[in-house]
């Protein structure tokens, strides 16, 4: 399995305006799939040591629209 860096890189999982980690539909696996990226869909990316380390909110917008691959898997709550 690739690190995390790489994956999001490849527009595997993006992080939402509210923190919480989205799978792309259009990403699937095997049992490490499960196990090491779904398992996090959904849940919020724990807290930072330094908030200086935040990513600007720009970046992130833009991850979403220009490499995320298409739409968040179905998480109850989330549009």
């Amino acid at each position: 399995m690739l690190p995390a860096h790489k994956i999001f890189d490849l527009g595997a999982f993006t992080i939402d305006p509210d923190g919480r980690i989205l799978v792309s539909e259009q990403v699937h696996g095997a049992t490490q799939f499960d196990e090491v990226l779904l398992r996090h869909h959904g849940l919020h990316v724990r807290g930072l040591q330094r908030m200086d380390y935040r990513p600007f909110e720009e970046y992130l917008g833009w991850h979403r629209t220009e490499v995320f691959k298409e739409k968040a898997r179905f998480l109850e709550g989330i549009s």
